[in-house]
This record gives structure tokens, C-alpha cells and sequence, in this order.
């Protein structure tokens, strides 16, 4: 059943190449290397992943496994730190201008936005407050007494598994996948934009170029860099309260 007051209808917006120009991953491992957290050779590890998976030589959910693994023992509010220092002093230059304007008007039509995303909720977490948005699906790290486990929540949240992660997360909040959007950057993000009835496909990859012209799908580019971040719109009951308190309520 829909919450009261909220819309069945969301935009779930990826992350890396879509709502942020760069992969949030090879940002993160710089920054960490830059603090001397991890040595040159763990940044060489991580590229050849990702110059493994862009070859098709290994797939993402490998690569995140892997990552994930390495994890094992590290504390969560180290952790939590580092994302939210690594996203205040990196992460946020490389949001995509027209990726925040389409936040703004998808919240300024009453829409839920929502991030889907491969990235854990540590890295989610800061963006979707930047943001002001309503949450975020992504692989969630697990811990045991405030350690990490190296472990994470089934399924892992790429592919095939992150569209059955939409489904749960749309039956359990009420929400109308087909009158909802999905703006995405991979061919792997295929089984969502499938999923909705509002597929977007934004910079898209080869594979996914040529699946959306075959179907129909609009196609955007989005490269310009956020200069600066519209205020999030007010809601109706923002409105209402600024209109009989005849005082200016901050916009954020």
C-alpha cells in the first residue's frame, strides 16, 4: 500500500557515469591514497579490476565481491568518515549539471528520487543528503560489532540483482514501476530499464546505445559539471506553512 502523501511514481537515477561524470570507485581510491590509507599498489589492484570489467575480461559483481572482501575488519564509522570527507572534498565536482536539474524537476512534479546504484550505502548516504532525496538501493555492507564483515546483503545489487532489488524495494513502498524512471549509463542496467516504463538511458555505453535505438528509448548526454545546485523544491506542506506563518522558511 503507497505511504500517504507520497507518489507512486520514482526516479532512480545511477551513480557512476550518469548523476556523476567519473566511476565514484577509482575517485574513492585515489582520495583514500592521497590520505595514505592504502598503498600505490592496492590503486594499481582496483584499476586493472576496473580495466578488467571494461574489457568484458571480468564481470562488476566480481569486482564488487572482490572489493567488498577486502573490507573484512575495517571499522564502519572509519568507513563512514572517509565517504563523507571523500564525497565534501571529491565526489561532489563531479556531479552532472543536467543530472541534478533532472532531480530538481522530478521533485518539482512530486516524484520520489531515489539513487540505484553498485556502490555501497556509505558512499550513497552522502550524496542522497547533498541531494535532499529520498534514499538510496545499493549494496549494503555488513558488520558485526561495528566491524565490517567483508560481507554484504543478497543479492548483490548489479545486474539481474539490482533489478530484484527495485522490485522489492517498489512493492514494499508502494511504488508504480511502470509510470517510473530510470536513468542509467550500462548495458548491465538493462533489467531495470526494462523493469520501468520510463527508461532513460544517459551517456550511454555501446552495448546500451544500440539496445536503446533498436527500442525507441530516448537517449541523453549529460557532461557538464554542477556549478552550482538548485535549491530543492518546497514541498506542499512547506508551502502551506510558510503561507499562514507569513514568515521565509529556508529553502535548503
Amino acid at each position: 500500500m503507497q505511504p500517504l502523501g507520497k507518489s507512486p511514481i520514482t526516479a532512480f537515477f545511477d551513480v557512476d557515469e550518469t548523476l556523476i561524470t567519473s566511476n565514484s570507485a577509482t575517485i574513492y581510491a585515489a582520495y583514500m591514497a592521497k590520505i595514505g590509507k592504502i598503498s600505490r599498489r592496492d590503486i594499481l589492484r582496483a584499476l586493472w579490476f576496473v580495466t578488467l570489467h571494461r574489457m568484458n575480461r571480468l564481470d562488476g559483481e566480481s569486482v564488487g565481491r572482490r572489493m567488498i572482501a577486502r573490507g573484512r575488519g575495517t571499522p564502519i564509522e572509519e568507513v563512514r568518515a572517509d565517504c563523507e570527507n571523500c564525497f565534501r572534498e571529491e565526489l561532489v565536482h563531479y556531479l552532472s549539471d543536467e543530472g541534478v536539474r533532472a532531480v530538481r524537476a522530478h521533485q518539482a512534479e512530486g516524484h520520489r528520487v531515489v539513487l540505484l546504484s553498485a556502490s555501497t550505502q556509505y558512499v550513497c548516504e552522502p550524496l542522497s543528503k547533498f541531494l535532499e532525496i529520498d534514499g538510496a538501493i545499493c549494496n549494503e555492507l555488513l558488520d558485526e560489532e561495528g566491524l565490517l564483515t567483508g560481507t554484504f546483503r543478497e543479492p548483490y545489487c548489479y545486474g539481474p540483482g539490482k533489478r530484484v532489488r527495485v522490485e522489492q524495494w517498489a512493492s514494499e513502498h508502494g511504488v508504480d514501476l511502470a509510470r517510473s524512471y530510470f536513468y542509467a549509463d550500462s548495458v548491465t542496467d538493462l533489467p531495470v530499464l526494462e523493469a520501468v516504463g520510463h527508461p532513460v538511458p544517459v551517456n550511454p555505453d555501446r552495448e546500451l546505445l544500440r539496445e536503446a535505438r533498436s527500442r525507441g528509448w530516448p537517449r541523453l548526454r549529460w557532461r557538464r559539471l554542477a556549478r552550482s545546485i538548485p535549491p530543492r523544491p518546497l514541498s506542499d506542506t512547506e508551502r502551506l506553512m510558510r503561507q499562514f506563518s507569513g514568515r521565509r522558511l529556508p529553502e535548503a
